[in-house]
């Protein structure tokens, strides 16, 4: 049986870089055409044997000295080294040998993209266009990386849907137009875009799917659903539509058919830490708390730094009662993510129920330092307090909590309620006041927390003269 043709170049690769070794340490004198010292340097380059190549190239260039390939080929290990600027000036000395080499514009265009100089970029990348006949929507989608790395999403959407022109049938471009769309803000227009491609292409299983990922993310839910279906019917096997479609379920509500959904497109993927984490999510909605735990640590099994994941193991065992084992879960995830202000509140909020009240407010001052604008931070600190029948502090609290959100209505409700419940009428007047002016809707806030201020005649009075007409 004879070999494959890859497998034949290879071993043709391997004898000429054993000659080319034996020539060398035998000090021989050898002589190897363009093509073979080209092979014998991508050998060394493919495994990172980069002063071997070099010391190839320098033999090379003293047997061909006018080789336009080998400044390409020395271009790109410079490149590959981190040696930019030599490797631009060496582009410019080959550029005197072919002037109109797609390559050399290409390989040019890459060096200003790592130097983050995406405008030089992009104007190489745009004269490889001028002079080239082959392979073009690859250049498109070159440049309309380049747009996305300048922060240009509308300009890379032009170009994407120029990649999309040469090639209607590349399913990487149809995604990335879907990307782009996001970025820039204009879901709508990404709508527009996948709804005419439909009409075109009614059996392009990645214009449904992305058509239905625009609908979830206007959370137009029953139409994205519908989408991912059509995704499912064209291709059965299409994991990710159902594993979007689970979490589009999941949005709904509808736990129950979401864990059957998200099963369904781990028959076609592989297994994946972030579906085991939405599966447990699941389960703990639904009460299946033996079913969340499984999950959450199928999800750290697969990544054992997924910190959501050991967070909701924390989460399921402190409400299965087992507190402090529980709390060294939460604990792991503080590691993983020591700046995330949801973990830290969920330590305050598990300390707090043990009764390890210095533990609780060690974890709401640190959130305090990394996010004083989360609201709950400051509803749920001030509520330790009160719950200990301590307004005083729980008013200080709430008082620093509205020098950093002044806007937030949910903080003057609350302020109110605590002013309230030690008789200061005229600061509970005020806030109430402020809160009322800031957001009326929210004003049942007052009385689900403190249900005396619906039978206090001045706060109805008040509440009754901000009621729309």
């Amino acid at each position: 049986m004879s070999e494959e043709p890859e497998s034949s170049y290879e071993n043709q690769v391997a004898d000429l870089v054993k000659r080319y070794e034996q020539m060398l340490r035998g000090n021989e004198q050898f002589f190897f055409d363009v093509d073979d010292y080209q092979d014998i340097v991508s050998h060394y380059m493919n495994n990172e044997k980069h002063l071997k190549a070099i010391k190839v190239l320098d033999i090379a260039k003293a047997q061909h000295p006018y080789s336009f390939d080998l400044l390409l080929q020395e271009s790109e290990l410079l490149i590959m080294t981190g040696n930019h600027k030599k490797a631009l000036a060496l582009l410019e000395k080959a550029e005197t040998f072919e002037p109109c080499n797609t390559d050399l514009f290409l390989m040019r265009a890459s060096v200003y993209s790592q130097l983050g100089s995406f405008e030089k970029a992009i104007n190489n990348l745009k004269q490889a266009i001028d002079i080239t006949v082959e392979d073009v929507d690859d250049i498109y989608m070159n440049l309309a990386f380049e747009y996305e790395n300048a922060g240009k999403m509308d300009e890379a959407i032009v170009y994407l849907k120029l990649a999309l022109q040469e090639n209607p049938k590349n399913h990487d471009t149809l995604y990335e137009i879907a990307y782009c769309y996001d970025q820039a803000g204009k879901l709508n227009e990404s709508v527009k875009f996948y709804k005419e491609f439909i009409d075109n292409d009614p059996y392009s299983h990645s214009a449904w799917y992305n058509l239905g990922y625009a609908y979830s993310r206007m959370e137009k839910f029953d139409k994205a659903l519908e989408a991912y279906d059509f995704a499912t019917i064209i291709k059965e096997d299409f994991g990710s539509a159902y594993i979007n479609k689970a979490n589009t379920l999941a949005q709904l509500g509808d736990y129950t058919k979401a864990i059957d959904t998200y099963n369904e497109g781990l028959k076609y993927e592989t297994p994946d830490a972030n579906v085991y984490y939405y599966l447990g999510e699941c389960y703990e909605k639904l009460e299946s708390f033996d079913m969340a735990l499984s999950n959450y640590n199928k999800a750290i099994k697969t990544d054992p730094f997924m910190a959501d994941a050991w967070l909701g193991i924390g989460i399921v065992m402190d409400t299965k009662g087992m507190t402090p084992e529980g709390l060294h879960f939460v604990k792991k995830a503080i590691e993983l993510q020591k700046d995330n202000p949801d973990y830290w509140l969920v330590l305050a909020d598990i300390c707090r129920k043990s009764g390890a009240i210095e533990d609780a407010k060690e974890a709401y001052e640190k959130v305090i330092s990394i996010a004083p604008e989360n609201i709950d931070l400051w509803l749920d600190y001030s509520d330790m307090y009160f719950a200990q029948n301590l307004p005083e502090e729980a008013i200080d609290i709430i008082s620093e909590g509205i020098k950093h959100n002044p806007d937030k209505a949910e903080l003057y409700y609350r302020a109110a309620a605590c002013f309230l419940s030690i008789g200061y009428d005229t600061d509970t007047y005020e806030n109430l006041n402020q809160a009322l002016d800031l957001d009326f809707e929210k004003h049942s806030q007052l009385f689900e927390y403190f249900p005396i201020a619906k039978s206090t005649i001045f706060v109805l009075d008040l509440i009754d003269a901000y009621k729309p007409a």
